[in-house]
């Protein structure tokens, strides 16, 4: 039974090690990109499919009371620096990717837009002839 006991004290230590971990990259994270930033505070950190979920209290950014942000479990082996290239590499691409999609969406918006002048241009000529 002591075995036992030792084993849980074990895992206990070593669960909190992995958490003080964590919390360290988040601090790193969000000096680069805000995207990272907990706002009031780390509320739970769990493990899924090999992410990191973290849940925060953002409330005082006026928002809902509690959001998220995950981040690949690999991050965690990565150095410091190497931490900070990969996190402003996400960034760039995830801000790539949102001009990317403003940019298809204008596309749409423009060809929607001259449908209509086509349509209501041909609606006109027919009841107005040539």
């Amino acid at each position: 039974m002591m075995e036992n006991l030792e084993q849980i004290r074990e895992v206990i230590s070593t669960h909190g090690k992995l958490i003080a971990s964590i919390k360290d990259k988040i601090e790193i994270m969000k000096r680069h990109d805000s995207a990272y930033d907990p706002g009031r505070g780390v509320e739970s950190i769990h493990f899924e499919h090999g992410n990191i979920n973290v849940t925060y209290d953002d409330s005082c950014y006026g928002y809902s009371a509690s959001s998220w942000f995950s981040f690949p479990l690999s991050y965690l082996v990565l150095t410091d620096e190497e931490l900070k290239e990969r996190v402003l590499k996400d960034k760039e691409d995830r801000e790539k990717l949102k001009m990317q999609e403003e940019e298809m969406r204008e596309i749409k918006d423009t060809q929607e837009k001259e449908q209509r002048e086509r349509e209501q241009y041909a609606k006109l000529k027919e009841k107005f002839g040539n």
